[in-house]
């Protein structure tokens, strides 16, 4: 699960980064990312397997809402990223 929240985190942050984003799909993307970083939630991260199950529910909520604005470019420095910090995946 860690390569994939991380995905989708790094997918947000470089929608969130790009001046070409709208300022309400900023702000959604910045409250997803905040909930993250969050050291209180739902359900707190350290429990085993489900401990960041919401976070990745924000997220992945967060990111259906702002998808129209979420740029091939973004996904694939999102995937650079996340791929040299835990490797190459097949997809």
């Amino acid at each position: 699960m860690g390569y994939e929240l991380c995905l989708l985190a790094l997918t947000l942050y470089f929608a969130l980064v790009d001046p070409n984003t709208p300022a309400w799909a900023r702000g959604v993307i910045v409250a997803a990312l905040g909930y993250l970083i969050m050291p209180i939630d739902a359900v707190p991260d350290m429990v085993p397997v489900v401990g960041y199950a919401d976070d990745a529910g924000v997220l992945g909520a967060a990111l259906a809402t702002v998808a129209v604005h979420v740029a091939d470019e973004h996904r694939r420095k999102a995937r650079e990223v996340a791929e040299s910090w835990f490797g190459a995946r097949e997809t």
